[in-house]
């Protein structure tokens, strides 16, 4: 991408601002080279949900095979529950305690109340 024509938004003007722009293709990109990067395994990477929190990019996330991440509070668990990101989320910022969620349990009913009855805050 050389050029600012990937990042053309139509209509700008009728935007209220601040708005958030984001780019689905650039999105996927970005997350196929990361996973080429980790030798296209998928299960190494544990993206911190601090710097993914959009249930949008975390949907993207999952749906490319990176069901792991790191949570720091059980708000960010139930949000990645919810995007289908489930196994292994960890609460790092609830003290010690880290709660791993099983792979297969990921709807919310079927994991966060399992997970937060474990989490003293």
């Amino acid at each position: 991408m050389t050029s600012a024509t990937p990042y053309r938004i139509d209509n700008v003007e009728t935007l209220l601002t601040p708005a958030l722009a984001i780019y689905p293709d650039i999105v996927d990109c970005n997350i196929a080279a990361t996973v080429r990067l980790l030798g296209n395994d998928p299960n190494r990477w544990r993206p911190h949900l601090k710097t993914a929190k959009l249930g949008f990019i975390m949907r993207r996330l999952a749906e490319r095979g990176i069901v792991q991440a790191k949570c720091s509070t059980t708000v960010e668990l139930a949000a990645a529950c919810g995007a289908g990101i489930a196994g292994g989320c960890a609460p790092g910022g609830v003290g010690s305690h880290v709660c791993s969620v099983a792979p297969g349990h990921q709807t919310l009913a079927g994991v966060l109340a399992p997970v937060l009855s474990r989490v003293s805050v």
